[in-house]
């Protein structure tokens, strides 16, 4: 069949003027902002809830280092009493011992044991 004038005509029209996609196709402008607007909104939020959860967690730190250093302070001082309380057993295990070999030549059986066994450890660790 021939094609109709009025047919031809109206193709020659479509082909010459521009043509829009289907509105189902072409995204709207409206729909566009919204969306860079939107886009927009979800990051500002995003970073929001991310300086909010950097702040707790910062707070947080600072409560655990407070914590920690109030526990090293306290556990320093029970480690310089505990030294100080070695130095004087130590102080006085010594004078015990002086005491000892002050006696050595009274007779008692058992200071008389002992500071053999002294004085053999003493020889065998050297």
């Amino acid at each position: 069949p021939t094609p109709n004038l009025s047919t031809v005509a109206h193709a020659t029209a479509c082909l010459s003027s521009p043509t829009m996609p289907p509105a189902s196709l072409a995204p709207s402008t409206t729909s566009t902002i919204e969306n860079g607007d939107s886009a927009r909104l979800a990051e500002l939020d995003s970073r929001s809830r991310n300086r909010i959860a950097a702040t707790r967690c910062r707070a947080k730190t600072k409560v655990t280092v407070a914590k920690l250093q109030a526990n090293d302070r306290v556990v320093t001082g029970r480690r310089e009493e505990l030294m100080h309380t070695v130095s004087k057993l130590k102080e006085e295990v010594y004078t015990l011992k002086e005491e000892l070999f002050r006696h050595c030549n009274c007779g008692c059986a058992l200071i008389q044991q002992y500071l053999t066994y002294t004085s053999q450890k003493i020889v065998d660790d050297a």
